[in-house]
């Protein structure tokens, strides 16, 4: 299996032709008879490959999660789909073929692009049954479910030629693969403007609130300036009823004088820092009467010394660098919002407190209490604030996940510039080149996997993972914790889920709820920062009158309140934040030969993307999968591995094996030049950044060929042994088998 050793195996093969030939003129002259070759027997025996290659039924069996009603109706579904695409009206579907695509952004998607292209050349491609997408490879799935479904006589036919020339459909996305980036000056703008409208219109939500937090304070003001001397008082008295708590409690129930004991901590922090209120407002009105220049001065300091960071930072490991300015980011915003809070509040505060001797009031407020015009102020913007929260802001249309969406429906959903971007899930694998008769089509059938993030469930099968495995398709959308129903129930903000926003809500990795990977304490900031790619979607059976995702769902992102399965709306995001292979769905539904292309990230050898959906099948299915890793981790000082992939066997529970054949994205050193040469200038490929998602045709084409020279490395002789290339996935195992798994059987 390793790349070494399969050109000396191949090598190897060639001499044993030449050797037999020679030893047959020998025999021949010493005993006039030709010589019997004994051909060495096979690794496995054929009677225990046999068992191995027993039928495995397909279908979601019982006690996988889903109530058997449902699961009946799945497995009916799916069967039907995968029975018309294979031609046959059976739809008893056994040792089907899966097909799944990890994460990693447009890396993954280049990787397992050309690894799908040289499926195709083999001839292979067309015998999947259905494919598992996450994130990234969800773009190439995407592409590939639109175009073999364009074209059912020869559904492959746009995807081959792996070594050239491009086929119109590959030309075409080749132009498209910088997918986020503008065309020009007047597209930057409206992207820009896009993005700066949305993060406004976020903002409405808490301005409001605080328009009436100090609309409180204005009409209590009397009161505050009294009460100032003995909030700090209050506060210490809270800290030190808090440990009296937990020093008289903790021996008998550590847990609940734990949880006294925050309670009343952070009453003490919430007093401190309304005690500390007067002394920042009086500093703020220093800075603007006495201190603007100091503030310039800082401002033209930081600006100036930007270039030179830049240059510094440039001189050490780009990652390293992406790490250490994204946290400095973060850490700037994090003491940035509360500052943008509080200037705010004392701004609206100034405003309330207007002298109305100012010229510019109108003549009948001279006539009114001094206070009224404060009351109005704040009451007339807290309203106004308000009605635009609760009646006009949409938190999908607010984030930048749509003008994501639209960029992955124009670059890989559109099989060209006149057709439709965004297709319906329920229209999936449809050939439409006779608009009045659309017929089936011939791609498999795709699975979309994302995230629901569930935070404040209760459910003890969540409570750690914060989220459940989210699945779109063409006739079924859900999860086992929020139930499945029909694709067309299931809306968003605009109406059915389509391809497009499937896809981009996959590859939603950047939202302030990612369930395993959430950051808790970067809830709020990254939610007030519209750092959201994520989807809200209405579940089933929801109100009509309860149209759109709003205010509520922006204060849920930002405090962690409400999430949970019986919420009437739900937040996905990145498949990734559960299961970057894609491969999960697939042993679900008991596929027999699962073929993998793993694209994540893997650069310390944590092999993280595969032992998770590892844990997550032998917790939640029984499923055992049991790889070799030996050949897949890198050398440590030239980072290469010994191979690009494994073959592992799946054991089913009560039932017969399955097999699992993963594609890694590594080097093992005999790549083409091309590949070497651009390693040699980024020596951080194959494992790029997925912060990169605007890649050159260089790196693009670095990735595709690797996927493709990765494929092709499992079609050699010395790894299918005698008898040409293989006619089907089925009979591909078979011969992979006998050579990959001699130690797991």
């Amino acid at each position: 299996m390793r790349d070494g050793a399969s050109e000396f195996r191949s090598d190897l093969a060639h001499l044993r032709v030449r050797l037999r030939e020679f030893a047959n003129t020998l025999h021949r002259m010493a005993y006039d008879s030709d010589f019997i070759d004994h051909e060495t027997p096979p690794a496995i025996e054929p009677a225990v490959l046999d068992q191995v290659f027993t039928d495995l039924p397909y279908g979601i069996p019982a006690n996988h999660l889903v109530d058997d009603l449902t699961r009946e109706k799945i497995n009916q579904s799916e069967a039907s789909e995968i029975a018309a695409r294979r031609g046959k009206s059976n739809t008893q579907i056994s040792n089907a073929v899966g097909l799944a695509l990890s994460g990693g952004g447009i890396r993954s998607a280049s990787f397992c692009l050309g690894a799908c292209q040289a499926l195709a050349d083999h001839g292979l491609l067309q015998d999947v049954d259905i494919v598992s997408t996450v994130s990234g490879g969800g773009y190439t799935g995407a592409f590939i479910s639109r175009q073999m479904a364009a074209n059912p006589s020869d559904p492959t036919a746009s995807l081959r030629n792996r070594n050239g020339p491009d086929t119109d459909a590959i030309r075409g996305l080749r132009a498209k693969v910088k997918y986020l980036a503008p065309s020009g000056f007047a597209e930057k703008w409206s992207m820009i403007c896009s993005l700066v409208a949305g993060m406004a219109l976020n903002w409405v939500a808490p301005a409001a609130i605080l328009c009436l937090v100090v609309l409180v304070v204005f009409l209590t003001e009397a009161a505050w300036i009294h009460a100032q001397p003995i909030l700090s008082l209050v506060a210490l008295i809270a800290i030190a009823v808090g440990f009296l708590f937990y020093a008289i409690g903790h021996a008998r129930n550590r847990t609940r004088a734990i949880r006294r004991f925050s309670v009343s901590a952070g009453i003490a922090t919430v007093l401190l820092a309304v005690s500390l209120i007067p002394p920042l407002y009086t500093f703020y009105r220093y800075l603007l009467e006495e201190g603007a220049a100091l503030g310039a001065v800082a401002l033209a300091v930081v600006a100036a010394s930007l270039p030179t960071v830049a240059r510094i930072v440039g001189l050490v490991d780009r990652k390293f660098a992406e790490m250490v300015l994204l946290r400095a980011t973060l850490v700037l915003a994090s003491i940035a919002v509360p500052v943008i809070g509080l200037v705010f509040s004392f701004a609206i505060w100034d405003l309330a407190n207007v002298p109305k001797e100012l010229g510019f009031l109108p003549e009948f407020t001279k006539q009114l209490p001094p206070e009224w015009w404060g009351f109005a102020v704040l009451a007339g913007l807290a309203v106004i604030l308000g009605l635009i929260a609760v009646f006009a802001l949409n938190v999908n249309l607010t984030g930048p996940g749509r003008l994501y969406r639209n960029r992955l429906a124009r670059s890989f959903v559109a099989i060209s510039d006149q057709s439709d971007s965004f297709v319906a899930l329920e229209n999936l694998n449809t050939c439409t080149t006779n608009a009045s008769q659309p017929s089936p089509g011939k791609a498999p059938y795709h699975l979309i996997n994302a995230t629901v993030n569930l935070s404040t469930s209760r459910s003890p099968v969540l409570r750690e993972r914060k989220g459940d495995f989210f699945l779109l398709s063409k006739y079924w959308t859900g999860a086992p914790s929020t139930a499945y129903r029909p694709t067309t129930e299931w809306r968003t903000s605009d109406g059915n889920i389509d391809l497009a926003t499937a896809i981009a809500t996959s590859g939603a990795a950047v939202s302030p709820h990612m369930s395993l990977m959430s950051i808790p304490s970067m809830t709020g900031l990254m939610a007030f920062l519209n750092l959201r790619l994520g989807l809200w979607v209405r579940k089933p059976g929801v109100e009509q009158k309860n149209l759109r995702p709003g205010f509520l769902n922006l204060l849920k992102e930002m405090f962690s309140f409400g999430m949970d399965e019986k919420s009437d709306w739900l937040l996905l995001s990145d498949g990734a934040h559960v299961d970057n292979s894609g491969i999960y769905e697939l042993l679900r539904r008991r596929c027999k030969f699962i073929v993998a292309c793993d694209a994540s990230a893997d650069d310390n050898d944590s092999f993280a993307t595969l032992m998770t959906v590892v844990r997550h099948a032998q917790i939640d299915f029984g499923i055992q999968l049991m790889p070799r890793l030996e050949d897949l981790r890198s050398d440590l000082e030239t980072g290469q591995t010994a191979a690009h992939t494994l073959m592992c066997q799946i054991k089913y529970p009560g039932q017969p094996d399955g097999l699992l054949l993963v594609f890694k994205s590594s080097v093992t050193g005999n790549e083409s030049e091309f590949i070497r040469t651009y390693r040699a200038a980024n020596p951080d490929f194959p494992n790029q950044s997925t912060l990169d998602q605007s890649f050159d045709e260089a790196q693009f084409e670095a990735y595709r060929q690797l996927g493709v020279h990765v494929v092709d490395g499992l079609f050699v002789p010395s790894i299918l042994g005698l008898g040409g290339q293989p006619t089907s996935v089925s009979a591909w195992f078979r011969r992979l088998a006998t050579n990959l798994l001699p130690r797991q059987v």
